[in-house]
């Protein structure tokens, strides 16, 4: 009896172990086609859509949602919220060729196993920012954002399969543009039109 019990619950920590480490794989880089590039012609940015310069102090990253069957496209990445968007780790930096990149195999969470489904975004930024949000929170003039269309492509399993590539799976290239950041007065604003609509509600 003790046996069958080890038995099983060894069986049962193995399957646990193996869906742990369940991931998929994804071959983050673009090609001539698909490179960053920017609308604008201040910060050093370039002029139209002119690819940015490798050193431009530009992060790109990948950001993924699972994809069941039948799923819809989700709503994008914006400056107003990530939703359920989760990004991987990776930040790739643009090299050796203006507006390229190339960072290698990423892989997602949990969440997407090998061999899977995902919808995917790029996001990118620059100034050397560390994360979106610090680029959207940094309240620079010269402050440049960029969000790809979202797409749905299949992942690699890390092993028989290979990481898929972005720019196979629906990838078209991301644009930089100035950051909107409010205006002070139009923060003020918003704060007492709040607060009035707050204090109208108690009165209710």
């Amino acid at each position: 009896m003790k046996n069958t019990i080890i038995l099983l619950v060894a069986a049962a920590l193995g399957i646990s172990a193996t869906s742990g480490f369940s991931q998929g794989t994804i071959s983050f880089g673009n090609d001539s086609t698909t490179l960053v590039t920017t609308n604008g012609s201040s910060a050093g940015q370039g002029t139209g859509t002119a690819a940015i310069t490798s050193g431009s102090g530009i992060k790109v990253q990948l950001w993924y949602q699972p994809r069941p069957n039948g799923s819809v496209a989700p709503a994008p990445i914006t400056a107003s919220g990530v939703g359920a968007w989760v990004a991987i780790p990776t930040l790739a930096n643009l090299a050796p060729q203006a507006g390229k990149f190339a960072a290698g195999q990423v892989t997602t969470g949990n969440d997407v196993a090998p061999a899977g489904n995902v919808w995917l975004e790029v996001v990118g930024w620059n100034l050397n920012a560390t994360s979106l949000a610090n680029a959207l929170s940094s309240g620079l003039p010269n402050q440049y954002i960029g969000y790809s269309s979202v797409w749905g492509q299949g992942t690699g399993d890390g092993g028989s399969v290979g990481a898929q590539p972005i720019v196979a799976g629906g990838f078209q290239g991301l644009v930089l543009t100035p950051a909107t950041i409010p205006e002070p007065t139009t923060i003020a604003i918003a704060g007492l039109g709040a607060a009035a609509l707050l204090a109208f509600r108690r009165r209710k």
